[in-house]
């Protein structure tokens, strides 16, 4: 346990995309690369890749990839505006697409608090900045300043119902609650660590559905928190907690822009 609890601890940063902008003479046209975008697999109308800032991407490369609906992923990509209009669905061919797998965890709906301490706990040593939120899912970086060689890392993210609304530490407004834990397992001979940042996504679809239900709400917007241990709580058993930044969904499950 000692070697779980030594170890420097994460933090969860923003999901930052990178843009890069050129303008091509001629028959290229006016080509937009994107880098690393968060997105969300959807196979209602086809193979799509709906992703935070509302675009809706169809691409060849998708029909050779067995994906599922609602896998989530990180995506370069590039739009060439010459070729094709923007269409009120907001769907967009793209003829170069690489696509990166992200791993999802599922959100667990709790009567109880989930504050049982464990072995193999993880600290978030670091406040957790505003994430994407994309289809009812939240991207989140893992960053680890010492992530062990054969280190397993696993998620857990719940929610507590019967909890509702609650201020914020300020009290400057009612949002949710989810709680956040990290786990994570090594090899006992393990000693190679390296730097390393480990992009998560949280499907929080049960929570958005209950919250779209909810009387307490005043309009159609849904705020919260993500709560997460920040370290052992010294005057008695248990965790000292910090708060994310407050998240603003619609009902629709995509993010307030």
């Amino acid at each position: 346990m000692d070697k779980y609890l030594s170890r420097i601890g994460q933090y969860i940063i923003c999901l930052i995309s990178s843009v890069a902008m050129f303008s091509c003479m001629g028959e290229s046209g006016t080509i937009v690369k994107f880098g690393s975008q968060a997105g969300v697999v959807r196979l209602a109308d086809g193979k799509q890749i709906h992703l935070r800032n509302g675009m809706k991407l169809e691409a060849q490369e998708l029909d050779t990839l067995a994906v599922k609906d609602a896998d989530c992923c990180l995506v370069d990509f590039q739009i060439n505006y010459d070729t094709q209009t923007d269409t009120l669905q907001g769907i967009w061919h793209t003829d170069w697409l690489i696509y990166k797998p992200v791993p999802k965890w599922e959100q667990l709906m709790l009567a109880e608090p989930d504050t049982m301490i464990r072995a193999d706990e993880h600290f978030l040593d670091f406040d957790i900045p505003k994430g994407g939120f994309v289809s009812n899912h939240l991207f989140l970086y893992m960053e680890y300043s010492s992530h062990y060689q054969t280190q397993v890392d696993s998620f857990r993210m719940s929610f507590l119902p019967a909890e509702g609304l609650v201020y914020t530490a300020d009290s400057s407004r009612k949002v949710y609650r989810l709680y956040l834990r990290s786990f994570g397992s090594i090899a006992e001979n393990d000693s190679v660590t390296e730097q390393k940042v480990l992009p998560q996504a949280f499907d929080l679809t049960d929570f958005v559905e209950w919250a779209k239900t909810s009387p307490e709400r005043t309009d159609d917007t849904i705020r919260f928190q993500v709560i997460y241990p920040k370290q052992f709580n010294s005057n008695y058993p248990g965790f000292v907690w910090n708060a994310s930044e407050v998240y603003s969904v619609l009902e629709t499950g995509e993010e307030v822009k």
